[in-house]
């Protein structure tokens, strides 16, 4: 991903999202931090994440784990052949994929629209 996507991804999503340095649960119940960066099992023990309730991140930690998820939403386009799209197509699928999660997108009917180049039924699928 080049650096002005991922500005443009940055900037878009973080507006979006909001940013918070310590641990909250976000309104599905679960464990989130950041810039809504989803606490994973994997992160508990990768960062000995024990006491949530209690956790809080550096800005240093908050922007790695932001570009790692940039990263999956981008590489989740890659793989899906979606990067002949505009920048700002491209940003807002990846903003679609960071709240919907990589896996959950490969399977949308969103996805379905986008392979079939159904451009103008993108829109409704988008506000499903």
């Amino acid at each position: 991903m080049n650096e002005e996507l991922f500005k443009l991804a940055y900037d878009f999503i973080k507006k979006h999202e909001g940013e918070k340095l310590k641990a909250y649960k976000d309104v599905g119940g679960l464990w989130t931090i950041g810039i809504g960066h989803l606490i994973t099992e994997y992160d508990k023990k990768n960062y000995n994440w024990q006491d949530l309730e209690n956790l809080e991140i550096s800005q240093e930690v908050c922007d790695n784990l932001f570009r790692l998820d940039l990263t999956a939403c981008y590489d989740c386009l890659k793989k899906q052949e979606l990067l002949d799209l505009s920048n700002s197509q491209k940003v807002a699928l990846m903003s679609f994929i960071f709240n919907l999660g990589t896996s959950n997108f490969a399977s949308s009917a969103l996805l379905k629209v986008l392979k079939s180049k159904n451009f103008d039924s993108v829109k409704t699928e988008l506000i499903k």
